[in-house]
C-alpha cells in the first residue's frame, strides 16, 4: 500500500474515448479517490473536446485509457483454440497483426476480439504526454468490463455506446447502442452511472492490478509504467532532496535565530552597562600596558642577556662577592596601579669587597668591555670590620 501510495498518490484516474450518434467523439474522465481503504467519486466528467479534457486533467499524472470509438473493430469468435494469434486471425483474417494491437476477452465457449492500429494508440500516448499526462495502461472497446463481473448481478447493463449481456457472470453479447439511458447503478457500494462503467473498470484493474485479458500489448504497458515510474522516481527524488535542502536551511535558521537572540541579549547588556564597558577599557589598558613592559624587559634577547650576565660573572675578582645582579632594573618598588618603568640596557650590580685594589681594577677592567658603554660607582662604604660594600651601574651599549 505504501508502494502504491508513493508510485499514484491516492487519486485514480480513467478516461474512456467513445463515439456516440454519427461517429462523434466523446470523452468520460472519472477520479476515484482513496479514502480509509474505500475509493469514493471525486470527480466525474464528460467532455465533447481533447483540449477540454486536457485542461480538466492538468493535476492528474496518471490515467488508465479506455479506447472505445471507431477507431476500434470488435469481433466475437468461438473459444475452440488457445492460440491468440490464430484466434484474431479467425476474426481478423486480413490484417497484418504486426500493425494492431488486440486485446482478447475469453469464455468458456467464444471470446471477443477487439482490434486497433498502433498507430493511432501510439499517437494518442504521445498526445497525452504532450499534456504532461502518462498512459499507465489502456483497454480496447467495452472489454475492460471484466473487471467488473464479479460485481454485476445483472443480465443487461449498457456502458457510454454499447448494450452488454451476461449469462452466469460471463460476457454473452456486445451491441452497439445509439440510444443510451444514463441510469445510477451501485457497485459494490460505490454509485456511478452506467456511463462511467468503463472508466471505473479502467481504474479498479490499475488499483487491484487485475486485468486478466489477454493481449498483445503487456511490453507496451510495462513501458509505459516504467516511463512513469521514472517521471515519478525524479519527481519524488527531488521533492525529497529539495525538503532534506529545506531541513537544513530552517536547522540554521533556528540556529542562527537562537544565536543572533544571544548576540542581541549581549550587546543589549553591553550597551546599558557603562561601567562594566569602561572596565574591559581600563582592563585592556592594563594589559596593553603589561604588554609593553614585557617586550621592554625582554628587549634583549635571552641568549644575548645570559651571555652578559655570564660574562659579568666571570669576570669578578677572588677577593669580591656579588650579592645582587639585577638585569634592567625598575625605577623603583611595584606598587598597584602605578606605572612600571624599567632602565634599559642596565645592570645593577651589589656585592662586598675585601681588597679595595682589586674592587678598582675590577671596575677598570669592565669599563674597557667593548659591550659596556660606562660604569658608574653608585657607593663604595666600610662594612664590618675590613669588608667594604658596593653599588655600581653598568650601561650596555645597544
Amino acid at each position: 500500500m505504501i508502494q502504491q501510495f508513493l508510485k499514484y498518490g491516492n487519486t485514480f484516474c480513467s478516461v474512456e474515448h467513445s463515439s456516440g450518434k454519427d461517429a462523434v467523439e466523446v470523452f468520460y474522465a472519472l477520479q476515484l479517490k482513496k479514502s480509509k481503504k474505500e475509493l469514493a467519486v471525486r470527480n466525474k466528467e464528460q467532455f465533447s473536446s481533447k483540449q477540454d479534457l486536457f485542461q480538466h486533467l492538468k493535476t492528474q499524472k496518471h490515467v488508465f485509457l479506455i479506447v472505445n470509438n471507431q477507431n476500434v473493430l470488435l469481433k466475437k469468435v468461438d473459444n475452440t483454440i488457445n492460440d491468440q494469434e490464430k484466434i484474431v486471425k479467425i476474426a481478423f483474417p486480413n490484417i497484418k497483426i504486426p500493425d494492431f494491437y488486440y486485446e482478447i476477452l475469453q469464455n468458456k465457449e467464444h471470446c471477443f476480439v477487439a482490434i486497433c492500429r498502433k498507430e493511432y494508440i501510439e499517437n494518442l500516448v504521445k498526445e497525452y504526454l504532450a499534456h504532461g499526462i502518462y498512459i499507465i495502461d489502456f483497454s480496447l472497446q467495452n472489454l475492460a468490463i471484466q473487471s467488473l463481473l464479479p460485481f454485476i448481478n445483472q443480465p443487461e447493463i449498457q456502458t457510454s455506446n454499447s448494450t452488454l449481456s451476461f449469462i452466469e457472470e460471463q460476457l454473452e453479447k456486445i451491441t452497439k447502442s445509439e440510444e443510451i439511458n444514463e441510469i445510477e447503478l451501485n457497485i459494490n457500494d460505490l454509485n456511478i452511472s452506467n456511463t462511467y462503467l468503463l472508466p471505473l473498470s479502467g481504474v479498479l484493474s490499475y488499483f487491484y492490478n487485475t486485468n486478466s485479458n489477454e493481449s498483445n500489448f503487456k511490453s507496451k504497458v510495462k513501458e509505459l509504467k516504467t516511463l512513469y515510474n521514472n517521471y515519478q522516481f525524479y519527481t519524488v527524488g527531488l521533492r525529497i532532496a529539495l525538503g532534506f535542502i529545506f531541513s537544513i536551511l530552517l536547522i540554521n535558521f533556528v540556529f542562527f535565530s537562537s544565536e543572533h537572540s544571544k548576540m542581541t541579549t549581549l550587546n543589549s547588556e553591553l550597551l546599558t552597562n557603562s561601567s562594566y564597558k569602561n572596565t574591559l577599557i581600563q582592563l585592556q589598558n592594563r594589559v596593553d600596558k603589561k604588554m609593553e613592559l614585557t617586550k621592554s624587559i625582554t628587549s634583549l634577547s635571552s641568549s644575548k642577556s645570559t651571555w652578559y650576565l655570564n660574562e659579568l660573572g666571570k669576570s669578578v675578582p677572588i677577593k669580591l662577592q656579588l650579592k645582587l645582579i639585577d638585569f634592567q632594573p625598575v625605577s623603583s618598588s611595584i606598587k598597584k596601579d602605578k606605572e612600571i618603568i624599567v632602565y634599559n640596557n642596565k645592570v645593577v650590580v651589589k656585592g662586598v669587597s675585601k681588597d679595595n685594589h682589586s674592587f678598582s681594577n675590577w671596575i677598570a677592567q669592565l669599563e674597557l668591555k667593548d659591550w659596556i658603554e660606562k660604569v658608574v660607582v653608585v657607593s663604595y662604604g666600610k662594612g664590618k670590620s675590613t669588608i667594604s660594600e658596593f653599588e655600581f651601574l653598568i650601561t650596555i651599549k645597544n
